[in-house]
């Protein structure tokens, strides 16, 4: 089961965020995929609140899949609403970086990175400090014309 830490908001009635701790299991990838579904509707996000859960989704469940190798380990997700931007940032426990790498048509998995270089405005990654983890962050506008 997901653990929302917190749904707040945070200064600024356009500067919200949203954090998730999930454990890392498939199941949990989907509950925080509602969940922050859900919390985008309440921030009234304008456009694009699809793109940016299916971004989410997909670093989530990259996280799990690759960047967990034990059941008690645990992945953070945390989404940051400035305006009609949100910045996706998830943690997991590996060092090793993300890599998008070549896709076949018939190929089961491998698209996430691909799809999110396609729709986010940049994307990245960064090492924790001591050499234990990394966080995935990427940037999504949700609409071009709001400031």
């Amino acid at each position: 089961m997901t653990t929302v830490l917190n749904t707040g908001t945070y200064g600024a009635p356009r500067h919200q965020s949203f954090v998730a701790r999930i454990p890392s299991v498939l199941p949990a990838v989907a509950d925080v995929r509602r969940r922050l579904q859900q919390q985008l509707l309440i921030w009234a996000c304008p456009k694009n609140t699809d793109l940016v859960v299916l971004v989410a989704h997909e670093l989530v469940a990259n996280a799990v899949r690759h960047g967990c190798r034990h059941a008690r380990e645990e992945v953070r997700l945390v989404v940051h609403r400035m305006g009609n931007r949100l910045l996706i940032t998830v943690e997991d426990p590996s060092p090793a970086v993300p890599l998008p790498r070549p896709v076949t048509d018939d190929a089961l998995d491998g698209r996430g990175l691909p799809l999110i270089d396609a729709v986010a405005a940049s994307w990245g990654y960064r090492l924790n400090e001591g050499g234990v983890g990394k966080k995935v962050w990427c940037l999504v506008i949700t609409d071009a014309s709001q400031p």
